[in-house]
């Protein structure tokens, strides 16, 4: 029997690793709505659920069978960070109403499931595209 030997691609972070770091992105996301919910919400709270929109809007576009993710965070959760941001610029406190903290704990659901179901590969990718991007925003102020 004849064996072919294949060339091996780079290593791919494992995926117990990749599940791990989605356990602590998770751990924050909840953290970041309980600080909104108790009037306590810094600009990190913020920034760190608008990395997440942008995750999802990356990952989402990325693929056909991921648009739905893309849909979900453009119509769903999207508008929610725009009218916390609304909200912050009249009032300038950071905070949820009912419905947007309802809605908002239904996106972490929906994000922890979505990246259940993704490559581990995905994940790595499009965290350092939104990383490289937050980076380039930097170097422009």
């Amino acid at each position: 029997m004849n064996k072919q030997h294949h060339k091996r691609q780079s290593p791919k972070p494992p995926m117990l690793v990749l599940r791990e770091i989605e356990k602590d992105v998770e751990t924050q996301e909840w953290m970041c709505l309980t600080a909104l919910m108790n009037g306590v919400a810094q600009r990190s709270h913020y920034d760190f659920l608008a990395k997440m929109l942008n995750m999802l809007l990356i990952a989402g576009d990325s693929a056909k069978h991921r648009q739905p993710a893309f849909d979900y965070a453009d119509k769903v959760f999207k508008p929610v960070m725009a009218s916390i941001k609304a909200r912050h610029k009249a009032t300038g406190k950071l905070g949820v109403n009912s419905h947007e903290l309802t809605t908002l704990r239904k996106v972490v659901q929906f994000n922890h499931a979505f990246w259940q179901k993704q490559p581990g590969e995905l994940y790595v990718n499009v965290h350092a595209e939104v990383e490289a991007f937050y980076a380039s925003l930097e170097r422009t102020k």
